[in-house]
């Protein structure tokens, strides 16, 4: 049974901050669980495309390769993976970012570091703010002094299975067919997006408000539980009871 203390006169029981204590450790973590996943100071990453399979032949140098995107939200850069053979290599990439036919940021990336099958980084130059318009990043080797490149990605050739689709959904399929040097490729270039994507950016507002109104519910329990002068040891049970019910609700 939960047993209730009385404050000594003039003066306040120590033992009654380990409610509040629990809870500023509770918002704590939180919100860094909040930062980890659905990241409020930085950019987030989302994968666009896979990038399991090589795609196209090995490239040379003035070879340009368009993937169109999907992406709603604010587009700062992207990571695209390349194959090398184990090779070391030393050239150039052009990146540009066509937005509604006009090119509306860039990137200039050298070779020499990349390695084999690891993502690299690739950072426009400006920030670029997309409500679902056509996008198309292009990819241009302006130079290739040593060494072989393939590009990494998903090969919508291999059906694994999958049932017939639709001649709207196959049309929809083929529109984001890679293109290199104006040839249609049945495959898609491994992007991962950096920026603010839409759905990232409501899903994180709906943690932030369930953080909020499970901490607003905790604080009122707390006080509650304050006025009546619990017990330390009932405070911490109740402390620790509430925070399980909200990570069960996450």
């Amino acid at each position: 049974m939960i047993q209730f203390k009385r404050l000594k006169k003039g003066g306040l029981d120590k033992k009654l901050l380990v409610f509040p204590i629990t809870l500023l450790v509770f918002f704590l973590m939180g919100w860094f669980s909040i930062e980890q996943y659905y990241p409020v100071s930085r950019d987030s990453t989302q994968v666009l495309t896979g990038a399991g399979n090589t795609v196209g032949p090995p490239l040379k140098q003035g070879d340009i390769a368009e993937q169109r995107l999907a992406y709603e939200g604010t587009l700062r850069g992207v990571f695209l993976t390349m194959g090398t053979y184990g090779t070391r290599v030393k050239g150039a990439l052009n990146v540009a970012l066509v937005q509604n036919g006009k090119q509306a940021a860039a990137a200039k990336v050298s070779l020499d570091a990349i390695k084999d099958c690891v993502p690299f980084e690739v950072r426009f130059d400006r920030a670029v703010q997309s409500n679902g318009e056509d996008m198309v990043l292009k990819v241009r080797v302006d130079s290739l002094t040593k060494g072989e490149i393939v590009f990494m990605g998903t090969d919508l050739r291999k059906d694994h299975g999958l049932v017939a689709q639709s001649p709207a959904a196959q049309q929809a399929r083929e529109a984001m067919y890679l293109r290199m040097n104006t040839k249609e490729i049945p495959a898609q270039l491994g992007v991962k997006a950096i920026g603010r994507s839409v759905q990232m950016e409501r899903l994180r507002q709906s943690f932030l408000l369930l953080l909020a109104a499970m901490g607003a519910c905790a604080l009122l329990v707390g006080g509650v539980a304050l006025m009546k002068h619990l017990r330390a040891e009932n405070l911490f049970l109740l402390a620790a009871g509430t925070l399980a019910c909200f990570y069960q609700v996450i």
